[in-house]
């Protein structure tokens, strides 16, 4: 049983300098796993979601999600991650759904999202 990384960037648009910013993490797939949500190098969450009070204090900063999955189907070794943005009353912001097939049944695999937020 192996272990593969996957890492992706991406930038999310701050709106509103008031606004509160709520994280959501999804695993997909029907894999098993647990996720872990950072602000900088503060861990901010844990398998749930998190809100940032002041989307403002974000700006420049990185928002990194780390999810390790686990693959237990035997039907499929595909794995997924979403991550979702919502500001307020704004659209949410989806990044993802990352994508990954396992090699082989029972590996493991580790995302490691990078979100820089920007105004």
């Amino acid at each position: 049983m192996a272990t593969q990384y996957e890492e992706k960037k991406d930038t999310f648009l701050l709106q509103s300098d008031e606004s509160k910013i709520t994280i959501k993490v999804k695993i997909g797939n029907g894999q098993g796993g647990g996720f872990f949500i950072f602000r900088e190098f503060e861990r901010i969450a844990v398998n749930k979601s998190v809100t940032i009070e002041k989307g403002s204090e974000c700006i420049d900063q990185t928002i990194t999600v780390v999810a390790v999955i686990k693959d237990k189907l035997l039907e499929t070794n595909w794995t997924s991650v979403l991550v979702t943005f919502k500001e307020d009353d704004n659209k949410s912001v989806s990044f993802g759904p990352y994508k990954k097939e396992v090699v082989n049944d029972f590996d493991t695999i580790i995302y490691t999202i990078k979100i820089k937020v920007k105004k």
